[in-house]
C-alpha cells in the first residue's frame, strides 16, 4: 500500500501534506446507555410486577386447562415463578399460559 493513500492534502496548507485523523465516534453518556438498555415491559409483565409487589394471589390458567393459584415471587422475559398455598414454588413458561387473573391483595 502506498504511503500517499494514507495522507490527505489540505488546500489551505500551501502544499504540505497532513495526516488524516479519524474522528472518534460520538458516545452517549452512561445514563443514556442504561436508559436504552432497559427493555419495555409487556402488558402481562405489568400485571406480574403489580402482583409481585402487592403480594396478591394470582390464578393462572394454562393452555392444557390446568389452573394454578399462588403468589408471584419472580419473573423474567420467558418464565415466572409462583409460590402456591403449600409453599412449593412452581416455575412456568409464559408461552404455556392462557390467562392471568389476579385477586385482592394480601393484608
Amino acid at each position: 500500500m502506498h504511503e500517499q493513500n494514507n495522507r490527505r492534502v489540505n488546500i489551505h496548507d500551501k502544499g504540505h501534506n497532513t495526516l488524516h485523523r479519524p474522528q472518534r465516534p460520538h458516545r452517549p453518556d452512561q445514563a443514556a446507555q442504561k436508559k436504552q438498555a432497559r427493555r419495555q415491559l409487556d402488558a402481562h409483565e405489568h400485571m406480574l410486577l403489580a402482583s409481585k409487589r402487592s403480594g396478591a394471589i394470582m390464578t393462572v390458567s394454562l393452555m392444557n386447562g390446568a389452573n394454578v393459584s399462588g403468589i408471584v415471587t419472580d419473573f423474567d422475559r420467558y418464565s415466572f415463578t409462583i409460590k402456591d398455598g403449600s409453599g412449593a414454588e412452581i416455575c412456568m413458561f409464559k408461552h404455556a399460559v392462557a390467562t392471568f387473573r389476579s385477586a385482592a391483595p394480601r393484608v
